[in-house]
């Protein structure tokens, strides 16, 4: 995916700002797993559940899904991108 900004881009408010995300990859921990990076992530996840039924499968299985900022947040008038963004993505 590409993303232009035109020359005239900016916010209106100073207290407005745009900052683009890509879905990051989603992957499914399950809290049996041997090693042990695996394991602080499923339990990084676990703390961080919701209580919504998502990834309370009969293996104990979280689903793990996130956003990727990419570049810093816009705002203003001043320092928006001059060139085209490249992002990975449909």
């Amino acid at each position: 995916m590409s993303i232009e900004f035109d020359g005239d881009c900016g916010t209106a408010q100073s207290e407005d700002c745009l900052q683009l995300y890509i879905p990051a990859v989603t992957q499914h921990i399950t809290s049996t797993s041997s090693t042990a990076s695996t394991a602080a992530a499923a339990a990084a996840a676990a703390a961080a559940d919701d209580d919504d039924g998502v990834g309370d499968g009969d293996d104990g299985g979280v689903e793990v899904s996130a956003w990727w900022p990419v570049l810093n947040k816009f705002h203003g008038t001043d320092g928006w991108p001059t060139s085209a963004i490249i992002l990975p993505g449909d």
